[in-house]
């Protein structure tokens, strides 16, 4: 929805502080390629990408002198700020001669002529700022040229997002390195070609050791894992090279200066180029505390040790559908055996819900119904928990099924096909935008400790963080993908007319323009004209 009206745009706070979210991840000068471009589309002399805050900050330019461009300028007498103003394109042939532009002083004083400009509008609706270009004598802008403009500005806004979803991105693997670093998790690689370990100080500081170690596996289970253990060890870790999956080990290590520890060891076989096991990377956090005061505060680490990991997935995830079998080995720790997650597309706005394998598989064998890959439409109406957090934003926590049947009773059916017990449905949201739901589902009954919904917290925001993610990277792609059609026609068009105003002889020009059209439009063409006497000549 768009946001309120106010009094004064350019003082709107909530204008002012989407234009300052996006100005904190860009740099004076980063979008001088988009306003190249733009000059370029529109055959103009100089042109400005500028961010409106309670100033004008312009973070890219074209043909504009320095002193214009190398630093914040006030938005008296900024035709940029008229633009944000008015939220609408301005195109001005003569800006002495327009009532948006004449009190200007640069209009005044004949410095502004031409001007061409474009609102920039981020996703709360707000307009940040402006895509402008100018000409010093006047000029009347072409349909075509205020349309390439306008397309550009889509793409300049696209970028913006995405320096910062890029930002967010970085912050959330500081995080985890930090979460990493303050729950001494260590991180270790097995190459399973040269029968070695390597492990980082973390790692390493567990068994003992002062620095990263590499060592032979024959030597890590004769000297540092306990003799009650090893054999459990080594089968486990075969088992998942066998079968190439993921694999967690508690046991006890001998360290260096022979103290006994318990450790939690999660290990993931990766395959070569050929397909065979080549590697197994991993996480050991040291629980030896933890086990010896109380199964709660082993739990606790267990917790987080898995939350880590999935947050190191999730920052590599490239696509929304990968998202809910990788929550899923977080919701694990809790007994969780299925996820939903429903994710509003930004091409349609419409609600697209991504299942885990299990409850694909289920839905297929129950109901002889294949889902579709890239997420099943879902419609926006209140009856099931998925679209109700979507729309509405507030979490539901349901400890059994009568539960969740009596506030919603379509859920009777789908119960009975999953064997729902109990089920988790929380908002995803980034910066107060709903993204979607998270529903997390488990076949057991299951009363929610508070450590539970703090984790299943915590899951959900690094969830809404990489959705946020991969829609920001959507949107560019789609802008990108505009623009590069839209400089296809442009350059047709330039062709073209290119051929018209070069030779004066019909039969030349239609040969030319014969050879412009294809292949561009198509793959063969054949001009027939008639003469006076309506018959017809092939030319």
């Amino acid at each position: 929805a768009p946001p309120p009206p106010h009094a004064d745009v350019l003082a709107d706070p909530g204008r002012v502080a989407a234009a300052r979210r996006l100005l904190a991840e860009a740099s004076p000068g980063v979008h001088d390629r988009l306003a190249r471009l733009a000059a370029r589309l529109t055959g103009a002399p100089a042109a400005l990408v500028c961010l409106v805050t309670d100033v004008e900050v312009p973070v890219g330019s074209c043909g504009l002198p320095a002193s214009v461009v190398s630093g914040r300028l006030p938005l008296d007498g900024s035709p940029c700020a008229v633009t944000v103003r008015l939220g609408v394109p301005v195109a001005v042939a003569h800006a002495s001669h327009d009532e948006r532009l004449a009190a200007l002083p640069a209009a005044v004083d004949g410095a502004l002529v031409a001007y061409l400009g474009m609102p920039l509008r981020a996703r709360s609706g707000h307009v940040v700022g402006s895509l402008a270009v100018f000409d010093g004598v006047r000029r009347d802008w072409s349909a075509d040229q205020v349309a390439s403009l306008e397309q550009l500005a889509a793409s300049v806004v696209a970028e913006l997002k995405l320096a910062a979803a890029r930002s967010a991105a970085d912050a959330s693997l500081m995080r985890l390195e930090l979460a990493l670093e303050a729950g001494a998790v260590g991180t270790w690689e097995v190459d399973l070609q040269q029968h070695t370990i390597d492990w980082d100080e973390r790692c390493a500081a567990i068994f003992g050791y002062d620095s990263t170690v590499r060592m032979g596996l024959d030597r890590l289970f004769d000297q540092h894992v306990h003799p009650d253990d090893r054999t459990r060890a080594q089968e486990e870790m075969q088992a998942a090279v066998e079968a190439l999956a993921r694999y967690a080990v508690e046991l006890r290590v001998l360290r260096a200066d022979g103290g006994v520890r318990w450790t939690i060891s999660r290990g993931r076989v990766l395959a070569g180029p050929d397909g065979e096991p080549q590697r197994i990377v991993g996480t050991v956090v040291d629980v030896t505390e933890a086990h010896e005061q109380a199964d709660r505060e082993f739990d606790a680490i267990r917790r987080a040790a898995a939350l880590a990991e999935v947050a190191a997935e999730l920052a590599g995830a490239t696509r929304v559908t990968q998202l809910a079998e990788i929550a899923l080995r977080a919701a694990g720790v809790l007994g969780a055996e299925s996820i939903g997650l429903a994710v509003f597309d930004p091409r349609d706005d419409e609600l697209y819900l991504h299942l885990t394998r299990r409850i694909v598989d289920t839905v297929a064998s129950a109901a002889d119904v294949r889902l579709p890959a890239g997420g099943v439409q879902t419609p926006l109406d209140d009856e099931l928990p998925t679209q109700w957090v979507a729309r509405h934003g507030e979490p539901l926590l349901f400890t059994d099924a009568a539960e969740v049947e009596a506030r919603f009773p379509r859920m009777g059916e789908i119960n009975a096909v999953l064997g729902t017990r109990a089920l988790a449905a929380l908002p995803l949201r980034v910066e107060g935008r709903l993204l979607g739901s998270f529903i997390v589902v488990w076949t057991t009954e299951h009363a929610f400790t508070d450590r539970d919904v703090e984790l299943l917290e915590g899951l959900t925001a690094q969830i809404a963080l990489t959705a946020s993610r991969l829609r920001a990277d959507a949107v560019r792609a789609d802008a990108v993908a505009a623009m590069t059609e839209a400089s296809a026609r442009l350059q047709l068009l330039a062709d073209t007319g290119r051929v018209l105003s070069g030779s004066l002889e019909i039969t030349r020009q239609v040969g030319q323009l014969a050879d412009v059209v294809v292949p561009t439009l198509a793959d063969w063409c054949w001009l027939v004209v008639t003469d006076e006497q309506g018959r017809l000549h092939e030319m």
